[in-house]
């Protein structure tokens, strides 16, 4: 304890070695040592520096040493009851060096977020190549997942366009029939004689229209057959 915090656990005011003696053993039965953080917090701070400057730091950096591990392991030297205390001083050696090897100290208080620290302390390699592993995993799965998204979407809109070409092709052999019907009913024995010019302008134009639509080639090919199957009735058939 002194040597972390350059002072005594406690302090006797008594004027003479055996009244301090006396005194000291009435405060080691009966009080427990400041938590050595808290011990230089109360310190005055000229001295405190000089105790922090004495052992290569600076105050700050002391105190938070000090609040740490070693300040639990001195603590625990210092408890009152024997079961609490380090059974022998090769205990109380051990635990130090847990606390310089970064191990986990048996002063700690029971926690495992204290010891899952401590362990990825120790593993840092390890730990940060499960880290990056564990990273590229997510990152793999995310663009998985949006591929699969993408494919869904892409299937849906094909779907989509399949049923809109589907429409358009019966609407455009729709068109077809109905087409087919008007020219058809284009009768030799009606056509001759009557306005013959205005239903040569028809199968014109339905002749322009023709090369304007979206049918496709058998739709096509039988409204053209129907257009000159016309033309001949009306003799005009090139």
């Amino acid at each position: 304890y002194e040597l972390l915090t350059g002072q005594l656990p406690f302090v006797s005011k008594a004027g003479n070695m055996a009244d301090a003696e006396h005194e000291y053993r009435q405060l080691i039965r009966t009080k427990s040592p400041q938590v050595p953080d808290a011990k230089l917090s109360s310190t005055d701070v000229k001295l405190a520096d000089e105790i922090a400057a004495r052992r290569s730091s600076s105050l700050v950096q002391l105190k938070k040493t000090l609040k740490g591990e070693i300040g639990w392991v001195v603590l625990k030297s210092l408890r009152k009851k024997r079961d609490d205390r380090y059974a022998s001083a090769r205990e109380f050696a051990a635990d130090i060096r847990n606390y310089l090897n970064n191990q986990p100290v048996e002063a700690a208080p029971e926690s495992r977020t204290y010891r899952t620290r401590k362990f990825l302390r120790r593993h840092k390699i390890a730990t940060s190549v499960a880290a990056g592993f564990l990273l590229l995993l997510m990152a793999s799965s995310i663009v998985l997942l949006y591929l699969l998204r993408a494919a869904e979407a892409s299937e849906i809109r094909a779907n989509e366009t399949a049923m809109e070409a589907e429409k358009q092709k019966a609407a455009a052999d729709e068109m077809s029939d109905f087409m087919l019907k008007i020219i058809g009913g284009v009768d030799q024995n009606i056509a001759q004689g009557k306005d013959t010019e205005l239903l040569e302008l028809i199968i014109d134009q339905a002749e322009d229209k023709l090369a304007e639509s979206r049918l496709d080639e058998e739709g096509r090919a039988r409204v053209i057959n129907a257009l000159n199957e016309a033309k001949g009735m009306l003799g005009t058939e090139s």
